[in-house]
């Protein structure tokens, strides 16, 4: 996966205004992005470098957020990242009742409009999938909170989690349609994409919240081969395209 040829420039003015500036950077701050051989991320980053690249994924994932939303601008959500063996309180509860987010965390919650991501799942990801997997997994957490913008209801059954979760994966294959003509995708994305997908797959069986491996797919080539407009579908009545 390489680099867009927009936020590779906007890399470059980055690290000239920081080199040309002799105030200290805020805890807050952007950081430049690390300068990668032909800006193809993959194998670029080690695991103590997840923050920088969370960084990178977010700011690809709110590209398209704006070239998606140009006449109605969007404040895109805030992307909390997670050191191994931190934990940060968060508003949504995980499945045993706690209102935290660990290093395995990856998720988006409505209740603060944030994203929490974990370094160890993101290296994960990233190591194991390569470097378009967690930027995918980031869309499809930005799907999540384009749903909330459109209004479309939390599910409240499994079925209606399903639903919900392919609506996400539908967006993040519109998203990757956006990197494809952006020429950011690189020979065996797809593909690393499909595993992914696969890996994070639930199985058949009672009381599933996601759908399966063959449903994610067929949910996120909704997108990659379509448009964000084929989305809609899940939800006609709170579009998350318009």
């Amino acid at each position: 996966m390489r680099l867009s040829r927009i936020l590779h420039l906007l890399a470059t003015l980055i690290t000239l205004a920081l080199a040309s500036s002799v105030t200290a950077a805020t805890a807050h701050s952007k950081p430049a992005f690390k300068p990668c051989p032909n800006n193809v991320l993959d194998n670029c980053y080690d695991r103590k470098e997840m923050r920088e690249f969370a960084r990178v994924a977010a700011d690809m994932v709110e590209h398209y957020l704006s070239a998606i939303t140009p006449n109605q601008p969007v404040r895109p959500p805030a992307v909390t990242f997670v050191p191994t063996g931190k934990h940060v309180t968060a508003p949504c509860a995980d499945e045993i009742g706690r209102q935290s987010a660990d290093s395995t965390a990856y998720f988006y919650c409505p209740l603060d409009s944030a994203i929490y991501v974990g370094q160890d799942q993101i290296w994960q990801f990233y190591h194991e999938f390569g470097a378009v997997s967690p930027v995918v997994g980031l869309a499809h957490e930005f799907g999540h909170f384009a749903q909330d913008v459109a209004g479309v209801p939390e599910p409240t059954s499994f079925g209606e989690s399903v639903t919900h979760e392919n609506q996400a994966d539908c967006f993040a294959g519109a998203f990757t349609n956006f990197l494809r003509r952006q020429g950011s995708l690189e020979v065996g994305d797809v593909s690393n994409i499909g595993a992914l997908l696969k890996f994070v797959g639930s199985q058949e069986g009672p009381g599933r919240d996601h759908g399966t491996a063959a449903e994610r797919q067929a949910a996120f080539n909704k997108g990659f081969k379509g448009t964000l407009t084929a989305c809609n579908s899940f939800y006609p009545r709170n579009p998350i395209a318009r």
